[in-house]
Order: C-alpha cells, then structure tokens, then sequence
C-alpha cells in the first residue's frame, strides 16, 4: 500500500465514528441488533471492524426491507438465525442481500475483480472480510465455485 493511502485509511473514521449516535458498538451475545423504536443499531464491540461494518449494513436492511410496518420490537441477529424457520431464514437473507449490495455494489466489485483478482485485496479494498467478499464474487458470478 502506497504510504499515501496507508495515511488516508489511518485517517478514515469507523463505520461506528460515521453514524454515531445512531449505532454503537457494545458488549453483546449477537453480532447486531436493530433497535427501531429508537432508532439505534448495537454492533458487538469485539468483532473486527469488517465484521461490524457488514452487521451495521445487515442492520439496515432489516430497517429499510422489514420495519415499515412500523415495528417497534427489536431485531437481534445471531449467526444461528440464518438457519432457523423460513420466515427468519427469508429475512435474514434478504438484510445480507441488502448489505451486500450497500458495502460491495456489484460494479465496483466487477472494477475491483478486473483489477485485482485477488479475494484478500479486495476484501481490504470494500473493508469487508475475505467470507463477505468470496459470496458476493460467487454470487455476482465471478468465482466459480462456492466459497466455503
């Protein structure tokens, strides 16, 4: 990395830093939680930062797609959600779609593909995690085969 940008991604705020006092990274069981009725997002404070800028997007897909009904009840999201009842499976995945397409648009990741071709530059590129970045080239039809 040239020293010009290891200066600019010393310097560049935390997705928590950026939407604060909106969301907050805490002491939690579950990776997020979505709080509608006051309009907060709770991260888990020992995730790595890619790890919380992907739960934050998740978090607000489930704002966007699902609390227009004008829920108030919180949404907690655990890793072991993903595989429950249809419902919450459909919901989940819908808020990973979401956030796929809010932190890696499928046209920069195509540029990024074409320049790098390397999961692990472009996962530092987006400041996402090798796993979020391996789906979304193999669900945008640029990896072959199905990440582990």
């Amino acid at each position: 990395m040239a020293k010009a940008d290891s200066r600019r991604a010393r310097s560049t705020p935390s997705t928590e830093e950026l939407l604060s006092p909106a969301v907050k990274a805490r002491e939690l069981e579950v990776s997020g939680m979505l709080l509608p009725a006051e309009r907060r997002i709770l991260v888990r404070a020992d995730e790595p930062e890619p790890r919380r800028r992907f739960t934050i997007a998740h978090e607000l897909g489930h704002w966007t797609c699902q609390c227009r009904e004008g829920t108030a009840q919180p949404v907690y999201c655990r890793a072991d959600d993903i595989g429950v009842d249809p419902e919450t499976k459909a919901l989940e995945r819908e808020a990973n779609i979401f956030a796929a397409n809010l932190v890696m648009p499928e046209l920069a990741v195509r540029g990024a593909w074409a320049e790098l071709v390397d999961v692990e530059s472009i996962a530092a590129e987006f400041a996402v995690s090798s796993s979020a970045i391996a789906w979304r080239l193999y669900n945008v039809g640029l990896l072959a085969e199905q990440p582990a």
